[in-house]
Order: C-alpha cells, then sequence, then structure tokens
C-alpha cells in the first residue's frame, strides 16, 4: 500500500571486478514501450527503490551489472511489477461557515495511486442531498490530502448536511453525511416595567428565536454581568434610567446586543397641598385643599378619594398617593384648617326699650369685646357707624354687623325703633279761668295722660280756689311728657 516498488536481487559470482548497478524499466503504458534506466546514481548494493510509479500501470524490471571499465556486462532477466491500487478513500471532515452566508465544506481523500476526483454532496434534508460541488481532480496520491470546496449564499440559521465523493477507475466512494449550522441573528424580545422605584428590583424576562442551541445569554449594565439566562432580578443603586444590555452569543450565533430601559424614580414625601384660599375659616366657609396632577390611587385622611377636597371642620388634612408611571407610594404634608365660630350679633339698649320721645335720640349697643362693628338701618350701612354704640335719632330697622378678632362676622337680627311724638299739654275749663272769691274754677288736661300740676296734684283735673299760674307736665303712654 505504497507508491513505490522495492526490487532487490543476488550479485553475480562471474563479474570479478564489478562496482554497481543499472536499473533498467519498461513503462507499459507508454505506447512505444521503451527501455530507459531509472536510477539516478550507481546502485552500490542489490536493493532499489522505484518511486516513481503510477498505481494501476504495469512495469517491467531488469538489473545490469556495471564494471570498473564502467560498461554493463549483461543484462539480468526481467521481473513485472505493478504499484497497489484501489478505489479511493474519503473521509467526511466538519465543515465552517468561513464568512457571512459562505460555506467551506472539507474533507480527506486517498487516491490510492490512481487518478482521482472529489466533489462534496449537500442539501437541507439529510435523505436528499440534492446539491453538488463539480468534480474536482486530487491526482494519484498514495496518502490522504485535504480537498475543500464552498458554496455561497446559504441561509442563515439553516442546518447544511454534506458529505464527500471521491472517485476513480477502480470505482466511487462516499464518506459519512455530517452537518453544520448556519450563523443567524437571533430575534431578542425583553419584556418587564419601564419604571420602577427606588428600593424595588428590576425584573426582566428575555425571549429568543434561534435555531442555536448553543446559544446563552448575559445581562450587563455598564459592561458589567448582572445576571445570566432568560431572566433578570437586579436591585439597581441610585436613581434615573438604567440602560440595560442582553447579549447573546453561541457557536451558530452572531453576536447580537438588544438594550432596554428602566427608569428609576426616587420617591418625594411630603408633596405640598394647596388651597384655594385662607386655612383659617369662619363657621359656615369651605377652603378646597388640592393636590398636584399626575398622581393616583389617592386617599385622604378623610375617606376622599379625588384629587381635591373640600374641607369646613376643624382638623389636620393629608394624603397618600401613587405616582404616575411607576406607582410608587408617596405622601403629603399634613395641612391644618381652623374653622373658628361667629361671633354673637344682637342690638340693645340700657333701658331695654327700643322707643324714644322725639327730641331725643336712644342709644342702640352691639355685644362689647368684638374687634370691630357696622350699623345698619333699614338694611342699609350707615357711614361712619363704626362703634359699639350708636345713637339713634330716628324711628327704623336697626342690625349691627360685629366682627371678631378671628375676622368672623355676624349680622344681627334687626331690632325695631320707634320715635314718637310728643304729647300735646293743654289746660282747659268749662266755665273760664275767673271766679269770684271764695269761689273756685275747676281745670281739666287731656285724658289718657299721666299728669305732674304744679300744685302737686296727679289728677286729670284740679279745682284752682287761688289766683296765680298753674303748670301742668302730662306724659303718655310712651313716656313722652310736654309741658
Amino acid at each position: 500500500d505504497t507508491s513505490e516498488i522495492r526490487l532487490s536481487w543476488s550479485a553475480p559470482d562471474s563479474i570479478i571486478d564489478l562496482i554497481g548497478y543499472n536499473i533498467l524499466r519498461v513503462d507499459t503504458s507508454q505506447n512505444n514501450h521503451d527501455t530507459n534506466i531509472v536510477n539516478n546514481s550507481l546502485v552500490l548494493d542489490t536493493n532499489y527503490t522505484d518511486d516513481n510509479v503510477i498505481g494501476g500501470n504495469y512495469y517491467l524490471y531488469y538489473y545490469a551489472p556495471v564494471r570498473s571499465s564502467f560498461t554493463e556486462s549483461q543484462i539480468s532477466k526481467g521481473v513485472w511489477a505493478t504499484p497497489y491500487s484501489s478505489k479511493p478513500r474519503v473521509k467526511t471532515l466538519k465543515a465552517q461557515e468561513t464568512s457571512n452566508g459562505t460555506i467551506q465544506f472539507n474533507a480527506g481523500v486517498d487516491a490510492n495511486f490512481i487518478e482521482t476526483e472529489a466533489r462534496f454532496l449537500y442539501g437541507t434534508n439529510p435523505t436528499n442531498l440534492n446539491g453538488a460541488t463539480s468534480w474536482q481532480s486530487i491526482g494519484s496520491n498514495y496518502y490522504e490530502v485535504p480537498f475543500d470546496r464552498s458554496i455561497s449564499s446559504v441561509t442563515a440559521g439553516t442546518i447544511y448536511y454534506y458529505q464527500a465523493q471521491a472517485k476513480n477507475s477502480l470505482g466511487l466512494e462516499t464518506g459519512k453525511v455530517d452537518s453544520i449550522l448556519t450563523m443567524s441573528t437571533p430575534a431578542l424580545t425583553i419584556s418587564g416595567v419601564t419604571q420602577i422605584c427606588s428600593g424595588d428590583s428590576i425584573s426582566l424576562a428575555a425571549q429568543s428565536v434561534t435555531p442555536d442551541t448553543t446559544m446563552s445569554l448575559t445581562w450587563k449594565y455598564n459592561g458589567g454581568i448582572i445576571g445570566q439566562g432568560a431572566s433578570l432580578k437586579h436591585l439597581p443603586s441610585g436613581q434615573g434610567t438604567y440602560s440595560i444590555e442582553l447579549h447573546a452569543e453561541g457557536t451558530y450565533t452572531t453576536p447580537t446586543v438588544e438594550s432596554y430601559s428602566v427608569s428609576i424614580t426616587g420617591v418625594i414625601n411630603n408633596i405640598a397641598v394647596t388651597t384655594t384660599g385662607s386655612s383659617q375659616l369662619c363657621q359656615g366657609q369651605t377652603v378646597n385643599l388640592s393636590i398636584p396632577s399626575g398622581y393616583s390611587d389617592i386617599l385622604w385622611n378623610t375617606g376622599d378619594t379625588t384629587s381635591t377636597i373640600s374641607a369646613n371642620q376643624t382638623g389636620s388634612y393629608s394624603a397618600t398617593m401613587k405616582t404616575s408611571g411607576a406607582g410608587c407610594s408617596t405622601t403629603t404634608t399634613a395641612t391644618s384648617v381652623t374653622v373658628n365660630p361667629l361671633p354673637t350679633a344682637s342690638v340693645s339698649s340700657a333701658s331695654g326699650s327700643f322707643d324714644f320721645c322725639d327730641g331725643s335720640s336712644l342709644t342702640l349697643e352691639g355685644p362689647t369685646g368684638s374687634s370691630g362693628y357696622q350699623w345698619y338701618k333699614d338694611g342699609t350701612a350707615l357711614a361712619g357707624a363704626t362703634g359699639a354704640t350708636l345713637s339713634a335719632t330716628t324711628s327704623g330697622s336697626y342690625a349691627v354687623e360685629v366682627t371678631s378678632s378671628d375676622g368672623c362676622s355676624a349680622l344681627s337680627s334687626a331690632q325695631s325703633v320707634t320715635k314718637n311724638a310728643l304729647p300735646t299739654a293743654t289746660i282747659s275749663n268749662a266755665s273760664g279761668l275767673s271766679f269770684c272769691d271764695g269761689g273756685s274754677v275747676t281745670l281739666s288736661a287731656p285724658s289718657g295722660m299721666s299728669y305732674a300740676w304744679s300744685t302737686g296734684a296727679t289728677t286729670q283735673t284740679v279745682t284752682q280756689s287761688s289766683s296765680g299760674q298753674v303748670g301742668l307736665t302730662i306724659t303718655d303712654a310712651n313716656g313722652c311728657a310736654s309741658v
């Protein structure tokens, strides 16, 4: 099983001055069948190896002794020989994708001394290799030589099956079927939340579509590995936007990177509550309390769930809620609301009476200790009437609005005040005002009054028996008096 023919013979005893041998060969593959010396230098012993032979050819060999005179004395009998030869041997070797879309098939082929050709069969079905490279000569070597052929425009992510074939004049040999998966770019999908709250973990899941079973997934942040596999749970530090990379690598995978951003929101508590006015209220008033827009799951400590509520009671008001996006829980500041009682407003007089006589006035009094007063007559504010008392000189309906130190005001109910006319004081008698000595005259006052005569009498009529002036003061039912 070599590409050589080894010859040996016995030295002739009859040649005394033998110095060596020439080897003569007849190549029957040549049409002229010429006899040629094949040794390049004189053969000194009785062995010779001819390695310039071709399997399948027959050769006739002679040896010729050479004497000291450098002449050949005679030629030996011939012997026929042919090198070992058979069908080629072929081994299918591992293929490789030398560049994107190009596969190089590899094989080892031993021609076994006979001119041999080789090729590859290939396809995507292992039982139907319907593609083939062209036959290529590999020579007539007697040892295994490498053989490769390439195909291009292959489909990414596809298994290609292949086998080597070799043939010579003695037959065809086929190697075993092998396969190669072409490189492909995986389809990566990352799912998970895009916003989390500070202190929470990032939880992500990856889905990949690839035929490469050797592919591995690595999660990285800022170049450092933070996880392996199809899922990630990572507790970040700090706030802001985290850009996380998913790296896919494999024997038959084009390295691929998919990025995913997660926003980390810091929780800000003590969100300010805004009011529509002062939080110092008077009884009967309300104030609107509001939190900024953009929050959800609002819950006030009153049980209300709207962003704005109305407060009309003394107390501390606050709310809890969640931020938009990440849904971080946060709280507002506590806002105090004070509801002050209304002052007591009333109109009074020192006498308890609200009548007065023409020519005088009536002092009306408001509650003492108030910070401010405003008097009204018949529903109209009286200019300058801002004291605790008011001197009423005319009939009408009077009220006072009082203001407490808290700024709360109350209007009293209207109090009716009456200015009474003075009665007409007259003295009369039926007979005249003169009388005789020893006589008298009767003086009369208007009826229905109280009377005060200058004589001291208090009756409607008096009898006057002496001359002189008589005075009379009458007082009516309202206490108004005339002289």
